[in-house]
Order: C-alpha cells, then structure tokens, then sequence
C-alpha cells in the first residue's frame, strides 16, 4: 500500500513537472525558432496563448498582442500591430521557417505597408477565410514631380480567393498645382468601390469631386456608375454613365452630360510636364488636352457640339442643333499665355422659325425691376425703328463703342475673347464677355444674362446662326431695338423717347453716342445731365483722335444741354 502511495505520488509529481514545462519549452522552441520575443503566456484545456510577441524579419516588424495556438495546431493573432516594407521583402518571400500550423482569423490594430511609390496604413484589420478586411486606411502616393496624394479608405475588403478589393469610401485629398487654382480641386470621393485585380477595373457607384465649398448635396463634379480600367499603350480609360458639373464658371445651375470617356495616358499623370495627349470624349465629342500646357483643342460638326454641350439649355439652342452645317474647330491654352483660336463654317438653315420669327412681330423675355416679362418687339411693333429710317450716325456710334470690326467680323471676335480670357483668369471671376453686337444680340433674344462658360459657348452658336442668315444691317436693326437703355426701357424708339422727348429718327450725334455708351450697364442709366453730356463728349473726342470717328461729323463745340429733355 505504501509502494503504491509512493508511486502514485511519483507519477503524480512527474506529470505536473511536464504539464508545467511543456509549455515552457514549446515557447523556447518558438522563440528559436521563428526569431520572436515572447513576454508571457498562458494555457488552457483548449490552447496555449503567448501574449506580447514581438518579431523583426527585416521587411516586416511588429508586436502582437496574443497569438493563440489550438489544440488542431490552429494559430490566431489577437490585436497588435505589424509594419511591413514590401521593397524590401526577400525574393523567396514569407517568413522563412515559417509555422505549418494553419492560420486561422488574424486581428491587427494597426498594419503599415509601404511598397514603392505607395505607403499605406489601415486599422481594425481582420484576416479570415482569405479575405482581408479593415474599418479605415490611409494611402500616401509620392509620385514624381507631384506633390504627395493623400487616399482615405473605409471598410474595405481584399479577397485573395475572388481577386477583389472593394471599400465603402475611397476620399482622395488633391494637392494643390495638380488643376488650375480657377476649380479650387480640394477632394475626390468614390461611394462603393470595387477593384477586380485580375481584369484591372476599378469601378464605384458614384464619385464627388469637392471643393472646399462643396456642400453634402452638390459637389463640383458628380459621376454615376464610373470606372477606370488599362487601356494598353500605357493608358488609362475613365468612363462615367453621368456627369453632373456644379461650378458658378460654366453655369450658375448643375448641368449633367449622359456619358464620359477619358483616354489617360500614365506618363501625363505621373509627370505634368509630359507631352501626351489626353482624349476626353463627351456626348458626340472629343476634346484633345495637354495638361502641361493647359491646353485644349477639338474639331467636329457643328451639330455634334451641339449635341455634346450638357443639359439643360436654352430652349433656341435645343431647336437649333438639328439644322447646323459645316465644322467648327478650337483651340485654347492658358500657358504662358492666354490664348483662343477658332475656325469654323458652320451654315444655319434659314428657312427655320429662329430666324425667320425674327422678319415679323416677335416675343422675347426681358429683364424687369420686378423680374422676367414678355416683350413684343420686330417690324410693325409698336417702337420698332426701321434702320433707314434713322440717321447713319445712330449705328454709327453704337459700332464704335461696342463693336468697332461689326462690318468685317463674323460675329465672333477671337481678339475680344482673349483680352476677355486674360482679364477674368487674372480676377478669378468673369469680369468681362468680349462680346460683339451679334454676340450681344443673340444674349437678349434668346439667353439669359449668367456670365458663365456655358452661356458663352450657346450665345456663339446662336451667333453664327444669326450671322449665317442675316446681313450686317439686319443684325444692327434688331440690335437697336431689343436691347436694353435703361431699367424697364427697351429698343431705341422708347429711349429715344424717354430720354430726348423726340424719335430716334431726330437723334443728334453726341445722343446717339450718349445712348450707345449706356450699353455696359444700361441697369444704372441716368437720366441725360451736364455731367452725362461731357461723358459722351469726351468720348466722341477720344474717338475722333483714334480716328473713329467718321470724317463728315463734327464734334459739337462744347459741352450743352441743348436739345436734350431730362427724363423724369
């Protein structure tokens, strides 16, 4: 019975010695092993728990919070951060030695990469059945010639096994230089985002690209369904099922195109001294850009640009696409200079209504004190003023002040834009149109007053209707009577009127200029004074000195109120 005690005792003994140094020399084997440092550890019926352990490969360094290892040889981390530097990673790859047990779910609080040109850091990372998984990230991208680009990611998802990423949210900070100042690019964001690794296509549902103004609801630019793929050659195509653009320089409401294309090359990217051509394709047509240059060019029907400009427009635009001929073609750069050129010979069908309404009694929108009415203007109306029938020096002075190449342009003044182009990139604002008389004309006929690019593309195309179907004196006698003299006074006859108590067939010279010098801002017309009447004189002397001024005029003697009746 003794024995049997004494033996019992033994084994006993024996047991608990190895049930404590087991463990004890697994965790030496490890350490030895696999090049870690462990702090503490713990076991259990069902694993043993190492806790604080810390390894540094090289490439990759971290300290993990526990690493449990199961009874079926399973091995999960539990919380911890790692860093791995994928540049570099030994060309044999993974730790060597590595553990044979299988891997099971992995937690990190944090993991770094860094690999080329890219530095990552995600958080709340989770590892299991193949897949990856983290609540938030942050991308660095250090490209050359650039400044760094910041990337933020939340909930994402990396499947080894289906070859996607996806994220919830992707928001890409833009530095500043990488557009013009003008767009104030602040952010791009990308809603429910999907990268297939296989195909290389990164597709999102909708894309905000903001700006430090961009409230929740209008971003500066909103694509629907977009995606960006390899294009070969060294290109990247971007596409978009839609494009909503929110900016007050195209128009002062959000315009949408049905579909984009982009054709990007990599190097223009990369380096914004590259000269590679990038293709951007809207609606119907292609626009050229290089963005070293800031410089864009495109040459198609003047019907396709018609249809490519973005909705909504005007109602005389949407009845005018269908009945253009011709090309028209363009050219801007905004380095080092600014400069505009265009070619066209774009025809109009005359025989449509825009233009032969324009021969008998009309309607047109008017700006009001008290907002928009309808005004009836055009032959046989009462006010309207036949051209012959007033004194030349009446068109006379309106050319000279507002269109001084009205008898030889074609309706576009390409010197005007530029001045007009120059001025407003040096404010920040559209400061000035550089319209001409047609130009101006085709504005109070048919758009309304924004000074956006977007009402300046439509008026050009209204313009060349007007050119292509009317002579010179016909556009002037429109001229004269629709626009504006002054709050609610409409065409020459009412401010002949209205002004001098007289027809504008009686019109004398420094009037007529004193009427035509109303044009910038007819809004804050006074009516004829003194001080008015120097105003005009003085004009009428600069005019003459650059000798503008027809030869059979003479200026009046001195400044005089005579003739003149003030308006109240």
């Amino acid at each position: 019975m003794r024995y049997r005690l004494i033996i019992s005792v033994a084994v006993l003994s024996a047991l608990a010695f190895v049930l404590i140094q087991c463990p004890k020399w697994a965790i030496d084997h490890i350490e030895s092993k696999y090049s870690v440092q462990i702090g503490d550890w713990s076991v259990s019926t069902r694993e043993l728990v190492l806790h604080n352990v810390n390894f540094d490969k090289g490439w990759a360094a971290g300290s993990l919070a526990q690493v449990a290892v199961g009874l079926d040889s399973s091995v999960e981390i539990r919380g911890g951060t790692v860093k791995v530097d994928l540049t570099q990673r030994p060309d044999e790859g993974g730790f060597e030695g590595g553990p044979s047990q299988k891997l099971g779910r992995i937690q990190l609080d944090t993991l770094t990469v860094h690999h080329g040109i890219a530095g990552a850091l995600v958080q709340e990372v989770t590892v299991s059945q193949g897949q990856i998984c983290f609540r938030t990230g942050q991308v660095d991208l250090r490209l050359e010639s650039l400044p760094t680009s910041r990337l933020a990611l939340r909930d994402g998802c990396a499947s080894k096994t289906e070859g996607s990423l996806s994220w919830v949210e992707l928001e890409v900070d833009v530095p500043k230089g990488i557009v013009p100042e003008v767009w104030g690019l602040h952010s791009i964001d990308l809603h429910r985002v999907e990268y297939d690794v296989r195909d290389r296509v990164i597709k999102a549902e909708e894309t905000w690209v903001k700006n430090p103004l961009s409230d929740e609801d209008q971003p500066l630019v909103y694509l629907e369904h977009s995606s960006i793929s390899d294009g070969g050659d060294g290109a990247l195509l971007v596409g978009a099922s839609k494009v909503q653009v929110n900016h007050p320089w195209v128009a002062r409401t959000a315009v949408v195109w049905d579909h984009l294309n982009v054709v990007l090359p990599v190097e223009a990217l990369l380096d914004r001294r590259a000269d590679d051509l990038t293709l951007v394709t809207l609606g119907d047509a292609t626009l050229r850009v290089r963005t070293d240059l800031r410089w864009v060019e495109g040459t198609e029907s003047c019907g396709d640009w018609i249809r490519s400009l973005p909705s909504p427009h005007s109602a005389a635009l949407n009845e005018a696409e269908a009945l253009f001929s011709g090309n028209f073609s363009f050219e801007v750069s905004t380095e080092p200079t600014p400069k505009i050129s265009i070619k066209n010979d774009c025809k109009f069908d005359c025989r449509a209504p825009l233009i032969q309404d324009l021969k008998k009694r009309f309607e047109y929108q008017v700006y009001g004190t008290k907002g928009m009415y309808t005004r009836t203007s055009g032959p046989g109306s009462s006010g309207w003023a036949p051209l012959g029938t007033l004194p030349p020096h009446v068109g006379d002075a309106f050319i000279s002040l507002e269109d001084p190449s009205f008898r030889r342009n074609k309706g576009i003044l390409v010197q005007s834009l530029n001045v007009a182009m120059e001025q407003n990139l040096d404010k920040g604002y559209f400061f000035r149109g550089g319209s001409t008389i047609t130009q101006q004309l085709a504005k109070n006929l048919w758009l309304n007053r924004d000074r956006t690019i977007g009402r300046k593309v439509e008026e050009a195309f209204l313009t060349l209707a007007l050119e292509s179907c009317l002579t010179k004196d016909e556009i002037l006698e429109l001229y004269l009577n629709v626009v504006e003299y002054g709050p609610d006074l409409y065409g020459i006859g009412p401010a002949s009127r209205h002004y001098f108590g007289k027809d504008p067939d009686y019109l004398t010279l420094d009037q007529s200029y004193y009427l035509a010098s109303l044009m910038p801002a007819p809004r804050k017309a006074v009516a004829p004074d003194a001080g008015g009447m120097r105003r005009a004189h003085r004009i009428m002397e600069i005019l003459s000195t650059q000798g503008r001024l027809p030869e059979e005029f003479e200026l009046p003697p001195e400044a005089s109120l005579e003739g003149w009746v003030l308006s109240r």
